[in-house]
């Protein structure tokens, strides 16, 4: 991997580059770098929680050229399962409903990005699944103070010796990894609890019906009323207005055509629906 240093602009052919005055030289992985910007241009993309999940344990570990990477959730209820894709919760690389105290163990300290060598005793829980990985990157997953997840990504060497600023690049790509975590489940479960209003609220519809010569709307609507469904909305009574007994609307502008007819229905008291 090439090295991206801060003061290599403006540098002549043959010439050391020099830190300027003040300030500090650093010196990160320049595929990290470049690969830690596509992610953060992603993660701020539309996203729902399915296809996060493939971006964090596929996609990005691929760019990496990492032989594995898993997502740990805390789901002690389901919810998170819910909002997933059958597909994806079976999958070794995504563990759900993760003790928290678990979560938490996996961490030395304060939860905060660490690299885990091949020696260590928690890489039996760190992709314990892949037989490749010889080391592991965590990545804390935070929402208001609290650890919600991990994420993890397998080493190919035993040992990787990070710089300074590759951490604070990895820090930053935690944050953005928890931002977005938690603004893609919440959306999720606004739009699952607003689809479940809606199946609880009978919509009034439209009905057009048509009646044969001879038959009468009141004799059809009851007809149809007698096949309606536990819980539908009644016609308590309607009354057929005669055709010649036609008139210009009360409430609109407009004629009734001349073979409409022309039916009251009131509704019971408790339908719910305005007068």
């Amino acid at each position: 991997m090439g090295e991206a240093n801060a003061g290599d602009a403006n540098v002549g052919e043959g010439e050391q580059p020099v830190a300027p005055s003040g300030t500090e030289r650093v010196s990160v992985e320049r595929d990290l770098l470049e690969q830690v910007l596509y992610a953060h241009h992603r993660l701020q993309g539309k996203l729902d929680l399915g296809l996060m999940v493939d971006f964090l344990t596929v996609e990005l570990p691929q760019r990496l050229g990492l032989p594995a990477a898993e997502l740990q959730l805390a789901d002690p209820d389901g919810e998170i399962a819910a909002l997933l894709p059958d597909r994806l919760v079976n999958q070794r690389c995504l563990r759900l409903g993760v003790d928290p105290f678990d979560l938490e163990s996996l961490y030395v300290a304060l939860p905060q990005v660490e690299v885990v060598q091949f020696g260590d005793e928690r890489m039996f829980r760190l992709l314990a699944w892949d037989d490749k990985s010889g080391g592991a990157v965590l990545m804390p997953l935070i929402e208001s103070g609290h650890l919600v997840g991990s994420y993890h990504w397998g080493l190919g060497s035993p040992r990787w010796e990070a710089e300074r600023a590759d951490y604070e690049l990895l820090r930053s790509l935690t944050q953005s990894i928890s931002s977005t975590y938690v603004r893609v489940r919440q959306h999720q479960q606004a739009d699952q609890r607003e689809g479940q209003q809606c199946e609880a609220i009978a919509a009034p519809a439209l009905l057009l019906l048509r009646v044969d010569a001879g038959d009468t709307v009141t004799g059809a609507l009851q007809g149809l009323q007698q096949r309606a469904q536990p819980g539908a909305l009644a016609f308590h009574h309607a009354i057929e207005v005669a055709p010649q007994k036609r008139r210009r609307c009360q409430h609109q502008r407009w004629r009734l055509p001349p073979r409409w007819q022309v039916l009251w229905i009131d509704l019971p008291p408790d339908s719910g629906l305005p007068p």
